[in-house]
């Protein structure tokens, strides 16, 4: 039973203080083909989280809410600018595992 998946799916990432694992993960979604677009939402951190990404230059949509407004507001910022059929949110980057993430994809 081979099932062709035909929709396009935005992911969203909503990002807090996370600079030692947020490129790592983004480059990770970025080299599979499942999402049509990652966007990247910083919901006012203070370390250098949004620098981590600037190497990723358009390949990604970055939004800044430039003071903490909470993962729901970040959320819904990101599912505004989504162009996918779908948009699916992820955890802050420090809380996925590689093999975590790598079973969802071949669950999709």
């Amino acid at each position: 039973m081979n099932k062709q998946f035909t929709h396009e799916i935005s992911v969203i990432v909503p990002i807090f203080n996370e600079q030692d694992t947020v490129a790592g993960v983004v480059e990770f979604l970025l080299s599979t083909s499942l999402f049509i677009e990652v966007i990247c939402i910083d919901d006012g951190s203070i370390d250098r989280s949004i620098e981590r990404l600037q190497h990723l230059g358009d390949r990604i949509t970055t939004i800044d809410n430039q003071i903490n407004r909470g993962k729901g507001f970040s959320l819904a910022r990101g599912i505004e600018r989504a162009r996918g059929d779908l948009e699916t949110a992820r955890a802050p980057p420090n809380a996925w595992a590689g093999e975590c993430l790598s079973k969802y994809r071949l669950k999709v």
